[in-house]
């Protein structure tokens, strides 16, 4: 049986950076059960310090959408207003491109394989190591490894096979549409009634990205994006061919700091998996690349998991942080005293499009 020192369930940023980050000595094995590269559906807004963290990988400018810096406004149709939302700045990634870049970068380590279309099946702890189980279309293989790491996403297989429940999840929901708005530094939230949780207007260059993310339970999803895009089109004049159908995917919908889960024994978990995500906007890709590198320089330690734990301990503060804010923003008079009071907020009365028409 093949041995290896680390197996990483699951090949986007946090399985990426986690391997990029592990040991150079470390032999590793990368499996993901999509065909690569992936294209999973996200609206690509990464922080700018998560940015600066992989500025020593040189992302090339194929990786960036236009416009690459990018600012957002919160519309909020319950209050009937909305405009500039905090001063901060993001950038704005094609996030197909974004996590082929990174495979790549990480396929080029000589330590690592990878096998792409192969599912992890199961785990069992020996006294040598971790049995990996896994299945490559009809074929069933197993190796052993030092430490696993799971890092595929909010249904991890890796959690479940720990014996851990996962956090609940919501639906996000998806499709890239022909903009007709002119290139913009900023991109559109939408909160109120009957939108879900929140919903998004993000340009790509001449297109956009277009989507919600709502609970399970309730409303049927397809309904409710498709009520979403109606309002868009009466209410802003927001329209646009579309060009795909919409697609959807399981988001983590934390709800307390005692979700996270950073593994056990010789298992790790990262990003999502862990339960690693913003809270309140369901931005994962930030914590994917910092839990990502965490769990690989954490390799390096004695006992992997401890070290792990304790440089988690510096995400909580902002997570602690993000949970009271996604309960305060259900709350109408706590997002008037945000309107009024954070610094690059300037609210107005909700009328007309945000957006300039498109020349041509």
């Amino acid at each position: 049986m093949q041995r290896y020192d680390l197996v990483i369930v699951g090949a986007g940023p946090a399985g990426c950076l986690t391997a990029l980050s592990a040991p150079a000595s470390a032999r590793m094995l990368m499996i993901e059960r999509l065909r690569l590269p992936r294209d999973v559906i996200c609206g690509g807004i990464v922080h700018a310090d998560v940015m600066k963290r992989l500025e020593h990988l040189e992302p090339p400018r194929a990786v960036f959408s236009e416009p690459a810096r990018i600012r957002w406004s919160l519309l909020d149709w319950s209050l009937e207003m909305g405009g500039p939302f905090t001063d901060r700045q993001y950038f704005n990634v094609d996030r197909a491109a974004f996590d082929a870049w990174l495979l790549e970068r990480a396929k080029a380590l000589e330590n690592l394989d990878v096998r792409e279309s192969t599912n992890f099946t199961g785990m069992e702890d020996r006294a040598d190591g971790i049995r990996v189980q896994f299945q490559q279309h009809r074929r069933r293989e197993s190796v052993v490894a030092g430490h696993l790491v799971g890092a595929d996403g909010a249904l991890s297989s890796v959690r479940k096979a720990l014996g851990v429940d996962a956090p609940d999840y919501w639906v996000a929901i998806q499709e890239t549409v022909r903009s007709q708005g002119a290139a913009v530094d900023r991109f559109l939230a939408f909160i109120g009634e009957g939108i879900g949780h929140y919903g998004w207007f993000i340009p790509k260059g001449r297109d956009a990205a277009v989507g919600i993310g709502i609970s399970r339970s309730g409303n049927s999803p397809r309904e409710t994006y498709e009520l979403f895009r109606e309002r868009l089109r009466r209410r802003h004049g927001i329209d646009g061919a579309s060009l795909e159908k919409p697609r959807s995917r399981p988001v983590t919908r934390l709800r307390s700091a005692r979700e996270i889960c950073p593994g056990r024994g010789r298992v790790l978990l990262v990003g999502e998996a862990a339960g690693l995500i913003c809270p309140w906007s369901g931005e994962g890709i930030g914590h994917a690349v910092r839990s990502g590198c965490m769990a690989g320089r954490a390799l390096a330690a004695g006992n992997p998991l401890r070290s792990y734990r304790r440089r988690l301990m510096r995400l909580m503060p902002g997570m602690y942080f993000d949970l009271f804010g996604r309960k305060s923003m259900k709350r109408p008079w706590a997002r008037r005293l945000i309107a009024l009071g954070a610094p690059g907020t300037d609210f107005t009365p909700l009328s007309g499009s945000p957006y300039e028409p498109a020349d041509g």
